[in-house]
Protein backbone atom coordinates (compact mmCIF):
# COMPACT_ATOMS: atom_id res chain seq x y z
CA UNK A 1 0.00 0.00 0.00
CA UNK A 2 3.31 2.24 0.27
CA UNK A 3 3.49 1.80 -3.66
CA UNK A 4 -0.05 3.29 -3.93
CA UNK A 5 1.04 6.56 -1.96
CA UNK A 6 4.11 6.98 -3.17
CA UNK A 7 2.97 6.90 -6.69
CA UNK A 8 0.24 9.45 -6.09
CA UNK A 9 2.62 11.66 -4.13
CA UNK A 10 5.09 11.24 -7.60
CA UNK A 11 2.17 12.00 -9.82
CA UNK A 12 1.21 15.58 -7.91
CA UNK A 13 5.20 16.65 -7.90
CA UNK A 14 5.48 15.49 -12.15
CA UNK A 15 1.69 17.30 -12.63
CA UNK A 16 3.02 20.50 -10.29
CA UNK A 17 5.91 21.04 -12.82
CA UNK A 18 4.37 20.84 -15.86
CA UNK A 19 1.91 22.95 -14.83
CA UNK A 20 4.69 25.31 -13.80
CA UNK A 21 6.03 24.85 -16.99
CA UNK A 22 3.13 25.50 -18.82
CA UNK A 23 2.31 28.70 -17.08
CA UNK A 24 5.51 30.04 -16.17
CA UNK A 25 4.75 30.23 -12.61
CA UNK A 26 5.77 32.73 -10.10
CA UNK A 27 5.17 30.74 -7.16
CA UNK A 28 7.85 31.24 -4.76
CA UNK A 29 9.31 27.14 -4.97
CA UNK A 30 9.36 27.46 -8.85
CA UNK A 31 11.41 30.85 -9.23
CA UNK A 32 14.11 29.05 -6.98
CA UNK A 33 14.22 25.53 -8.59
CA UNK A 34 14.15 27.46 -12.20
CA UNK A 35 16.86 29.84 -11.22
CA UNK A 36 18.68 27.01 -10.47
CA UNK A 37 17.90 24.96 -13.68
CA UNK A 38 18.36 28.21 -15.47
CA UNK A 39 22.00 27.89 -14.83
CA UNK A 40 22.24 24.73 -17.18
CA UNK A 41 18.73 25.32 -19.50
CA UNK A 42 19.23 29.31 -20.09
CA UNK A 43 16.02 30.23 -21.24
CA UNK A 44 14.68 26.77 -22.13
CA UNK A 45 14.20 26.01 -18.19
CA UNK A 46 10.37 26.09 -18.53
CA UNK A 47 10.41 23.64 -21.34
CA UNK A 48 13.26 20.92 -19.36
CA UNK A 49 10.50 21.11 -16.10
CA UNK A 50 7.43 20.65 -18.28
CA UNK A 51 9.56 17.57 -20.22
CA UNK A 52 11.14 16.54 -16.61
CA UNK A 53 7.27 16.51 -15.20
CA UNK A 54 5.45 14.31 -17.36
CA UNK A 55 8.62 12.00 -16.75
CA UNK A 56 7.63 12.15 -12.94
CA UNK A 57 4.03 12.15 -13.81
CA UNK A 58 5.05 8.84 -15.71
CA UNK A 59 7.06 7.51 -13.52
CA UNK A 60 4.47 7.87 -10.59
CA UNK A 61 2.02 5.79 -12.71
CA UNK A 62 4.64 3.03 -13.05
CA UNK A 63 5.19 3.06 -8.91
CA UNK A 64 0.95 2.90 -8.72
CA UNK A 65 0.30 -0.01 -11.11
CA UNK A 66 3.10 -2.11 -9.31
CA UNK A 67 6.00 -2.04 -11.94
CA UNK A 68 8.39 -0.54 -9.42
CA UNK A 69 8.17 -3.30 -6.59
CA UNK A 70 11.50 -3.46 -4.63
Amino acid sequence: MDQFYLGIVTIIIGLFAIFCGVTKSELLIYRILSARARLTMGEYVHHYFFFAGIAVTVLGIWEILGFGKR
